[in-house]
């Protein structure tokens, strides 16, 4: 597929939320880096949130000589993608709806019930990580990161209070910890140092030894940054989810927002600081494997 054109087609609103758009930002950017690809990005949602440096590859509508349409926003209708199709090849990725029949071709990055035990794409295999995600980690490149928070607990982007005071009740004071928010309105308790209140969620992960989170980007971004993660879920689905990958990242699955047992976190957090080590972390190593997913998956769409 070289010196082809690619229209990526990504959506990025409250519901959708922004890991869809993030990674496919971060193939854009690959394939402007690494191959003649004729790239271009249709994104529906709010145009600002592209960074400028790729704001010049933004087209309203899909580019009329595509070879190939890359769709990544959930679940498609077949009268979408049938009229995707009337313009150039479509892949859809990670969807569950009815345009996926209708597809030229499918793919599932992320673990779903239905379809992604008969992918033989695994997670080391082919991931893609988002934009700023992976933009930062490479901002540390030829640096030593030391881990010095024990614990990171990312909340989710519509933060259930209750559940947080609870989780947080638990714990004792000589454990850090950094409530990892997404509008910067971070809680702090134990030891935790307040110019760490600046730094981006790239590098807080990297310099994190437990991450307690949701099935979603983080528990990936934690693992690939040296963290050992914990899983506790919103819901029965979300579990079930992170089930699916639990000997991949070697995940404690930990049960349900309003239905943990307090003991067993505690006791599995603490079980982790006192017998586990974490040594400095090296970022150009997880840009590497940042680096390994994008490859693959290149490598994967040029023989569509």
């Amino acid at each position: 597929m070289a010196n082809k054109t690619i229209t990526i087609v990504t959506g990025l609103s409250p519901n959708l939320g922004a890991g869809h758009f993030q990674r496919m930002l971060n193939f854009l950017w690959y394939l402007k880096e690494n191959s003649n690809i004729h790239a271009f990005l249709k994104l529906m949602g709010d145009t600002e949130y592209i960074p400028e440096e790729l704001r010049r590859f933004s087209i309203p509508e899909i580019h009329p000589d595509s070879d190939l349409i890359i769709r990544d926003m959930r679940d498609s209708e077949q009268d979408e993608i049938d009229k995707l199709k009337r313009t150039g090849k479509v892949l859809v990725i990670d969807d569950l709806g009815e345009g996926r029949y209708r597809a030229d071709y499918t793919i599932d990055l992320l673990p779903n019930l239905v379809h992604y035990q008969k992918n033989t794409n695994s997670f080391k295999d082919m991931f893609l990580f988002g934009y700023n995600f992976s933009k930062a980690v490479k901002s540390f490149s030829g640096m030593n990161i030391k881990k010095n928070i024990d614990l990171i607990i990312y909340p989710g982007f519509k933060i259930h209070e209750e559940y947080l005071k609870k989780l947080l009740s638990i714990f004792p004071e000589n454990i850090s910890i950094l409530i990892l928010s997404d509008n910067r309105d971070s809680s702090i308790k134990g030891r935790y140092p307040d110019f760490y209140s600046e730094k981006t969620s790239a590098e807080l992960l990297l310099s994190g030894k437990i991450v307690i989170t949701h099935f979603g980007i983080t528990l990936y971004e934690s693992y690939i940054c040296g963290c050992r993660p914990m899983a506790i879920n919103p819901t029965v689905y979300h579990s079930e989810l992170t089930e699916m990958v639990i000997d991949t990242m070697n995940i404690s699955n930990l049960g349900l927002y309003d239905d943990f047992d307090e003991e067993r976190v505690l006791n599995s957090v603490e079980n982790i600081l006192q017998t586990c080590s974490f040594p400095e972390i090296n970022p150009d190593l997880v840009s590497s494997k940042i680096d390994e997913g994008l490859n693959n998956f290149y490598r994967f769409i040029i023989d569509l």
